[in-house]
């Protein structure tokens, strides 16, 4: 994606509620559908563009590390947070500290 916040993607205040983030990427996806824009190929990139924020806003503890951190913060979540179940893996499996 570019330089634009997730927030300029989905049109929407950093204020906003999970509510309007949902609204906003419906009416979004729905422009932008590949499906109703089949010729343009700038139509498919905001789609994908506005599934991103999304997938990041939508997400009370990604939009938190998003407003932290911006997009790389985003990016580099702690390890932990995609294996939530490391501690009880075999000792040879878990993730050097």
């Amino acid at each position: 994606m570019g330089t634009r916040s997730y927030y300029d993607v989905l049109g929407i205040p950093k204020t906003a509620t999970d509510a309007e983030i949902k609204k906003a990427y419906r009416q979004a996806a729905l422009k932008f559908h590949p499906d109703r824009n089949p010729n343009n190929p700038t139509a498919a990139e905001r789609f994908r563009e506005a599934a991103e924020a999304y997938e990041t806003l939508g997400d009370s503890e990604r939009r938190k590390i998003y407003d932290q951190f911006g997009a790389t913060g985003e990016k580099r979540r702690p390890a932990d947070a995609e294996q939530p179940h490391a501690e009880y893996a075999p000792p040879h499996q878990q993730p050097s500290q």
